[in-house]
């Protein structure tokens, strides 16, 4: 089986880029730690309000995984509870893979059959109704994996210790293992992590509270994004999660407040099972409830979000002091392509390569066409 891999000098040349962030992504060496740090603070009001939610104890074997985590858990997270939700938030990003291997982080996230796990359209989920489809998939993977952490709680509504999922993970030492964790946390992680993507994925009504838009990643990525039919392209910029302005900011407090509500539909000890599934049902018509009527015709309802649409293309301006660094990044992107299209295994390396192409494409463009879309008016 081959493997598209990326050269080292292109994976060392990006990692050294500064200040390189994006998506509610995981933390690696290209990425903030966005779904880490709104999953952290979910927790912590979680635990201030519900004993179940209290901190797991944890093995010698146990603390040896938390300490070999490729990230840093917060020193409040690294018990077994608290490491094992952020494993769980972050393996919808991983698969199992290293968090800094990208060619292989690009397949997962070019999975056709996994958009809905982060709240993304599939290949189906075309206009009309393709938002409300994506929408009701999106839901209904985050009930599912809901319903299978509340199965994983003892008889007085705390995760059950002995109820175990078993888990692929690489770690910075040992690399790949099989650890079985609380089933609890792993699958509410899970589950959290797509409802946080709903918040960057997606354009919103006004109160930000329902969703209008689901954005598109596989044509995008494919360069034959059709934006009638496909929706809009996934964009950068709404991924970011440092609270650049107001609406981005907003996003992230909802994807805290959200996930942080996620937790207390599931973990509420004075509610029975199927309360807790009416719970999460609630939280799910308050915070990914689809508002139709937003159409390409209709600018989507003429959404802000129009604003922060990443650059149409590779165009590299000359006499611009960034039109070389410009100009290197598209011949990256361009070239990334070519290398996949050559390859026996077109299909999947196509994605791989697509999808850093898209990145790349991004980080190194002109900085006149980047400033533009930090500070989108409006």
């Amino acid at each position: 089986m081959r493997t598209l891999v990326v050269p080292a000098v292109v994976a060392t040349w990006i990692v050294a880029l500064p200040g390189v962030a994006s998506a509610y992504t995981i933390s690696n060496t290209l990425g903030s730690a966005c779904h880490e740090t709104i999953t952290s603070q979910a927790l912590r009001a979680a635990r201030l309000e519900l004993a179940t939610a209290a901190p797991l104890p944890t093995t010698s074997d146990e603390q040896a995984l938390v300490d070999d985590v490729q990230f840093t858990p917060d020193a409040d997270m690294r018990d077994l509870g608290g490491t094992t939700l952020l494993i769980g938030v972050r393996d919808n990003d991983l698969k199992g893979r290293g968090s800094s291997d990208l060619s292989q982080l690009a397949e997962v996230h070019g999975n056709p059959n996994a958009q809905h796990e982060h709240c993304l359209r599939g290949p189906n989920q075309k206009e009309p109704g393709g938002s409300d489809a994506a929408v009701a998939a999106c839901r209904a993977f985050i009930r599912a994996r809901a319903i299978e952490a509340i199965d994983g709680l003892d008889a007085a509504g705390k995760p059950d210790l002995t109820k175990r999922t078993t888990l692929a993970v690489h770690l910075s030492i040992r690399g790949g293992v099989d650890a079985p964790l609380p089933t609890y946390y792993v699958r509410i992680g899970q589950a959290m992590h797509a409802v946080q993507d709903s918040f960057t994925h997606t354009f919103r009504t006004a109160d930000e509270l329902k969703i209008t838009v689901v954005l598109d990643w596989l044509d995008a990525i494919d360069g034959t994004v059709d934006e009638a039919v496909d929706g809009p392209a996934h964009a950068t910029l709404l991924d970011h999660c440092d609270d650049a302005d107001d609406l981005r900011k907003r996003r992230r407090e909802l994807a805290t407040e959200a996930s942080a509500a996620l937790l207390r539909a599931t973990l509420d000890p004075k509610l029975t099972r199927d309360q807790k599934v009416a719970s999460v049902d609630a939280m799910l018509d308050k915070y990914l409830a689809y508002s139709p009527g937003c159409t390409y015709q209709n600018h989507w309802c003429d959404a802000p979000e129009n604003a922060y649409k990443n650059p149409a293309s590779c165009g590299c301006n000359v006499g611009n002091t960034d039109a070389s660094l410009g100009a290197v990044g598209c011949g990256l992107a361009f070239a990334l392509t070519a290398v996949a299209r050559r390859t026996r295994r077109r299909k999947k390396a196509a994605v791989a390569a697509a999808t850093l192409a898209a990145s790349i494409a991004i980080l190194f463009a002109p900085s006149d066409a980047r400033a533009a879309n930090e500070a989108p008016a409006p």
